[in-house]
């Protein structure tokens, strides 16, 4: 990695110890960012120059510290901006900045921290980074630097202009990611059949729609300054309308736990569901980005808005997605932390349902 228009070594590596001429860079997620295919780092130094580095090993980022050592050719000093930006599948799920000042003989612990959210679903609206506050980049009075901190000629002439590439990040940690939530392939829009629909959709709102993927904008929490702010409407007894999505839930939470079954075998709980009464039925067991759109992730266990949903339990409820890699297991999601899971077919889950 080069910086540009000035030519200068720069060196990545996790777990190692940091050599002098250089910063120890400690990257954590505020909320946790659970999947990422790409974890982008970019140095900036006073002069304007810039290396960017693309780091593919990254699959999950948060509270527990990712150490990258970074190390500057010889000689390399001053003032260095750091942008990071994690992105799954090209869109943006955590952005953050930090500021250091690199001298000669030192070594720096420099906290980044990525804000964003753990849980990009397919089909919702790019998150927006541009309200994140900017960091505070006030240099202590000890650290101030002279204001010309471009690099000397005789330094910038003497380093060759293609000094190979680093080697690949390797990162010490096990960031092991579930598997995208399965989907159906056909998503074909179905005629309506007098209130049957082909190919698996489901008749809401006035059409056949696939539960399976969001139809609508995904929510944000409120007052974050995020597109789609979470609005829930309560005044009908014992359901709560969700005004971004347009789906109605059950308010209450049923205190029996229930297995998972395809068929809606008694005891099921998409039987459960299929027989609720409240508010004149039609209810059906919530897919995987049905169920997460209800996750806030600004609020501590349980993850979930307290006003429109209380009592909640900090507990896993099913969803009606299988898991496409594994034949016996379907995906679930708990409140505790708002993580998606998977879990065998047999296992005892709690059930929110919607329609």
């Amino acid at each position: 990695m080069r910086w540009s228009p000035i030519v200068a070594l720069l060196l990545l590596c996790a777990g190692c110890d940091a050599p002098k001429d250089a910063f120890e860079l400690s990257i954590t997620a505020s909320p946790a960012i659970t999947q990422l295919d790409q974890l982008t780092l970019t140095f900036t130094n006073s002069a304007g120059a810039t290396a960017t580095e693309s780091v593919l090993d990254v699959t999950s980022l948060d509270a527990t510290a990712l150490l990258i050592n970074v190390q500057f050719a010889a000689g390399v000093s001053g003032a260095i901006d750091i942008a990071g930006t994690a992105t799954l599948r090209g869109t943006p799920v955590g952005m953050g900045r930090a500021h250091t000042v690199l001298a000669p003989g030192t070594e720096t612990l420099v906290p980044l921290v990525l804000e964003g959210t753990a849980f990009p679903i397919d089909g919702a609206a790019p998150l927006d980074f541009s309200q994140m506050p900017e960091p505070d980049l006030a240099m202590p009075p000890d650290l101030a630097m002279p204001p010309d901190l471009a690099m000397p000629p005789d330094l910038a002439r003497s380093l060759a202009p293609d000094s190979g590439t680093p080697p690949d990040l390797v990162v010490s940690r096990d960031l092991t990611v579930p598997p995208d939530i399965a989907v159906r392939a056909d998503l074909a829009a179905a005629p309506d059949m007098g209130g049957v629909c082909a190919n698996g959709l489901l008749v809401e709102r006035g059409a056949c729609v696939d539960p399976e993927w969001a139809q609508w904008p995904m929510p944000n929490p409120a007052g974050v300054g995020l597109p789609n702010p979470v609005s829930y409407d309560t005044s009908t007894p014992g359901i709560v309308l969700d005004r971004v999505t347009g789906l109605v839930w059950q308010r209450a939470v049923d205190p029996n736990s229930y297995t998972w079954d395809a068929n809606a075998g008694v005891g099921s709980a998409q039987f459960y569901c299929k027989s609720l009464v409240l508010a004149g039925g039609g209810w059906r067991l919530p897919s995987a980005i049905e169920l997460a759109s209800l996750v806030d992730f600004t609020r501590p266990s349980p993850a979930i808005d307290p006003n429109a949903f209380p009592t909640t339990p900090a507990d896993y409820f099913w969803t009606s997605s299988p898991a496409a890699s594994l034949p016996v297991s379907a995906w679930d999601v708990t409140f505790n932390t708002g993580a998606t899971s998977s879990d065998g077919v047999g296992s005892a889950r709690r059930v929110r349902c919607v329609r």
